[in-house]
C-alpha cells in the first residue's frame, strides 16, 4: 500500500510585507493593475488609472531621448511576459546598430500601444511614473524591495496629476507610493494590516526587516562573518600535513580564541612528556645455505677460424 503523500507546508507570498506588518490589498487585473495600484496609493481608491497612465505616457513622449534607448527593435513586443525579478539598470542600446529614426519609430508605437486602457505596464514605466508624478515608488516582492526616485534630470511636464513640492525639497517630504510585484504578473497596493484598509493607505517599514535591495553573494558572505557563528575546524588533526606544521598559529583557527587556547594547551602538555626512547632497526642480509660461492675463473676470448 503506497504511503500517503506529504505535502508541504504552505509559504507566505511577501514574507517581507509580514515582517513590516504590510499586505498585498486586492487590485484589479484588467490590464492596468501597475496604474490600477498607484492609484490606490495616491487617491485611495483606483479610479484614477487612466489619468495617471496619460501622464506617465506624456513624460516619456517628452523624454523620448532618455527612454527610446531601452526599447528593442524587434518584431515582438517588448518584454512580452513583463518580468521586473531583474530591476537593475537596463543597458542602453549601441546606437551604431540602431539609428535614431528607428528608435524613435519604434518608441512612438510602444506609446501609442502603452497609451491604450488594458495595456500592460512594466518596470520602464515605473521609472518614468516617478519622474512624471515627483514620488518614489517602492517595488516589493518576495524578500526584497526596490525604490525609484524622480531623475533629477527630467524634463518636466504639466500633467495634472503632476504632485509639485517645493523647490526646496530635500527628496524627504515626497510621498512614497508602495506596490508588490507577484511572481503571477499581477501588481497590488500596499497596506498596513493594522489599517485603514480603504482611503488612503498609512504605511510604515520596521527598520531592519528586511534588506532593501537584493544582496549580492558578496555582500551576504561579509554579513555571515558577523551573524553565523564561525566555523570550526576538524579536531582531527592540530595541524595541516600537507602545509602548516604542527602545534602552529597557522593551523589554528584564529576567528575562534576557545579553539586557539584549547591547541595551545595541548601543544604545552606534549612539551612536557618525557623525550620517548628512539627504537633503531638494524637490518641484516644473509644467503641461502645452498648457495656457495666460488673464486670467479679467468674468462678467456677466442677469435673466430
Amino acid at each position: 500500500m503506497a504511503r500517503p503523500r506529504k505535502h508541504a507546508a504552505k509559504l507566505p507570498e511577501f514574507p517581507i510585507l509580514d515582517a513590516n506588518g504590510l499586505y498585498a490589498a486586492p487590485t484589479r487585473g484588467d490590464g492596468n493593475c501597475l496604474f490600477n495600484a498607484l492609484s490606490d496609493q495616491l487617491y485611495g481608491h483606483q479610479n484614477e488609472h487612466q489619468a495617471l497612465r496619460d501622464a506617465t505616457i506624456e513624460h516619456m513622449r517628452a523624454n523620448s531621448e532618455f527612454y527610446r534607448q531601452y526599447m528593442t527593435v524587434t518584431p515582438v513586443r517588448r518584454n512580452p511576459k513583463r518580468k521586473v525579478a531583474s530591476l537593475a539598470p537596463a543597458v542602453p542600446l549601441d546606437p551604431a546598430f540602431h539609428s535614431a529614426d528607428e528608435l524613435q519609430r519604434m518608441f512612438d508605437l510602444h506609446l501609442e500601444k502603452m497609451g491604450q486602457p488594458g495595456e500592460w505596464a512594466d518596470n520602464m514605466e515605473v521609472v518614468a511614473f516617478a519622474s512624471a508624478l515627483n514620488v518614489h515608488v517602492r517595488l516589493w516582492q518576495a524578500d526584497y524591495h526596490y525604490t525609484f526616485s524622480p531623475r533629477d534630470d527630467a524634463i518636466p511636464t504639466t500633467s495634472p496629476a503632476h504632485l509639485s513640492v517645493d523647490e526646496h525639497d530635500t527628496g524627504k517630504t515626497r510621498p512614497t507610493l508602495n506596490v508588490a510585484y507577484h511572481t503571477w504578473e499581477h501588481y497590488s497596493s500596499v497596506r498596513s494590516l493594522s489599517g485603514p484598509h480603504t482611503g488612503l493607505p498609512k504605511v510604515t517599514i520596521v527598520p531592519h526587516a528586511a534588506p532593501s535591495k537584493k544582496r549580492s553573494s558578496v555582500e551576504r558572505d561579509d554579513e555571515d562573518t558577523v551573524f553565523r557563528a564561525s566555523k570550526r575546524r576538524s579536531p582531527l588533526p592540530l595541524f595541516d600535513s600537507d602545509s602548516t606544521p604542527e602545534c602552529s598559529e597557522a593551523s589554528s583557527d584564529e576567528s575562534n580564541p576557545s579553539i586557539i587556547s584549547s591547541q595551545r594547551s595541548v601543544c604545552s602538555r606534549e612539551s612536557e612528556l618525557p623525550p620517548t626512547r628512539k627504537i633503531k632497526l638494524v637490518l641484516k642480509l644473509r644467503n641461502p645455505p645452498s648457495i656457495t660461492t666460488a673464486p670467479a675463473s679467468p674468462v678467456t676470448a677466442t677469435s673466430p677460424a
